[in-house]
């Protein structure tokens, strides 16, 4: 109902403000007990903490790891993880700067079944064959 009778301004980029602020209060009331329910049963879970963890843990890795990499160039486990990013990165700027921002582009532009597998593949827990 909210976004009905203002959709006009929505479509032309003139409304300003929270739809959520301008609901009925039953519809608030409502809104306000599914956002409570949503965090304690969904976003508090053991399942989504795990993934949550997981995910903080993998992404830390990787930018740690090629951060070092790419302010260490010089060692050789440095070259195998700069080696590893495509060219589509300026991973060898001259730059200290430029270096970093492509490590952290590399590393934002992956997805999470490829953050994965890098990770693993790192920790010697997937192994390709030989």
């Amino acid at each position: 109902a909210v976004f009905l009778a203002n959709e006009e301004q929505i479509l032309s980029g003139a409304f300003e403000g929270s739809l959520i602020t301008r609901m009925s209060a039953r519809v608030a009331m409502a809104y306000k007990k599914c956002t409570q329910v949503s965090m304690e049963k969904i976003y508090c879970s053991r399942e989504v903490l795990d993934v949550e963890l997981a995910g903080f843990r993998v992404l830390s890795t990787l930018v740690n790891l090629m951060v070092d990499a790419v302010t260490s160039p010089e060692k050789v486990y440095s070259q195998l993880l700069i080696n590893r990013v495509s060219e589509q990165y300026d991973i060898k700027a001259v730059s200290l700067y430029e270096r970093i921002q492509a490590a952290l582009d590399y590393i934002s532009g992956m997805t999470d079944v490829f953050a994965l597998d890098l990770y693993r593949k790192i920790n010697g827990n997937s192994l390709p064959a030989v």
